[in-house]
């Protein structure tokens, strides 16, 4: 049986969505090595760099889906989880900004 052509067009956004944040995390953790000298708290600033990117992109593409296809014929449960992610994105972005914040305020 042949998928529909919103399913097939879902997997190819969600296919740009891989390669994108694969892309972003790859390029915000070693970018800072690139110009910098390695240490230890590079490493940590850049893992932590990538991780909110990360986020941040997951929290792009459940708005993006959500703007596609929530409002048309998404079923509640799938419009449900769309807004989870949006949730949860939104919410770990904010919680780990804050964390990050605290300790720059605490070390400096």
């Amino acid at each position: 049986m042949r998928p529909k052509p919103e399913e097939l067009n879902q997997k190819i956004w969600y296919r740009i969505f891989k390669v994108v944040a694969v892309s972003v995390f790859v390029g915000a953790f070693i970018a800072p090595w690139i110009v910098h000298e390695p240490n230890i708290f590079l490493l940590i600033d850049s893992a932590i760099n990538a991780l909110i990117w990360l986020i941040l992109l997951f929290v792009i593409r459940a708005v993006i889906l959500y703007t596609i296809y929530g409002k048309r014929e998404a079923a509640p449960e799938e419009r449900k989880r769309i807004w989870e992610w949006v949730i949860w994105g939104t919410a770990s972005f904010i919680l780990i900004v804050g964390f990050l914040a605290a300790v720059i305020y605490w070390f400096f």
